[in-house]
């Protein structure tokens, strides 16, 4: 499985602090686990984050980290399948265009963010022209444990009550 780079959380950003940094590698270590080996990234993206982290004194230990979960470009196999939804709707997250998000959604993955508390939530409301959409976001630990299980299959699943009667339930 594949996770989706929120291009938002580095939007307008010269600089990544230390905090972030060491939260990105303490949430790596945690998809790990569950063998979530993979952040697509845009090109773009990828040159800006590596050089915002090379700005960093300890950047040496957190190369080896980066160049093994960012993965550019955002396209693979299952992206491709789904372009023809992504290009045919307007994606927006509080008015800016937005790629990571809505990958996210269409292929019911989840996205990363860089840590900030704006970032800090475990799902981002998201535009799909006029509707809204949630994706999944991972930015620390507790988000790995809340959406990688659930996207894996590895949760049990949620047994629903309701009110309907046998014969009024179908399977499909």
């Amino acid at each position: 499985m594949d996770l989706f780079f929120n291009e938002l959380s580095i939007k307008d950003k010269d600089g990544i602090d230390h905090d972030s940094v060491r939260i990105m590698v303490i949430v790596y270590k945690e998809l790990l686990k569950h063998n979530v080996t993979t952040c697509r990234i845009s090109h773009e993206d990828n040159v800006k984050l590596f050089q915002m982290i090379s700005k960093m004194p300890n950047s040496v230990n957190v190369r080896n980290f980066y160049f093994s979960f960012f993965r550019s470009p955002y396209e693979s196999e299952s992206v491709e399948k789904n372009q023809e939804d992504y290009w045919g709707h307007s994606w927006t997250h509080e008015g800016d265009e937005c790629i990571g998000l809505a990958l996210a959604v269409l292929l019911d993955s989840a996205v990363f963010s860089i840590y900030s508390s704006s970032w800090n939530i475990p799902f981002i409301e998201i535009l799909k022209d006029a509707s809204s959409n949630y994706a999944r976001n991972i930015c620390v630990n507790e988000h790995v444990s809340m959406h990688i299980p659930q996207l894996l299959g590895e949760a049990e699943a949620e047994l629903v009550r309701c009110d309907l009667q046998s014969f009024d339930k179908k399977l499909f």
